[in-house]
């Protein structure tokens, strides 16, 4: 199984991509959470359905909280 911090580390690495790229940066949220979903399934399983959706909701939101912490320390 996967780590939970590799994961958020990688949905990190999509979402800079993607902004990158030029999508705006309001979406990025929305994109890491919908990115943590898509993994939690593939990665995780054999868990339970909801379950897996609620890690994915946690890895998604985890990698979105470090997003913007990583922002704030950049305008600072």
């Amino acid at each position: 199984m996967v780590e939970f911090g590799t994961l958020v580390c990688l949905i990190m690495v999509i979402a800079q991509t993607w902004k990158k790229l030029g999508l705006n940066a309001d979406l990025i949220p929305l994109l890491n959470v919908i990115i943590g979903l898509i993994l939690s399934l593939i990665f995780f399983g054999e868990l339970e359905f909801l379950y897996r959706l609620k890690q994915g909701l946690m890895i998604g939101l985890s990698a979105t909280g470090t997003y913007d912490i990583g922002k704030c320390f950049k305008k600072m």
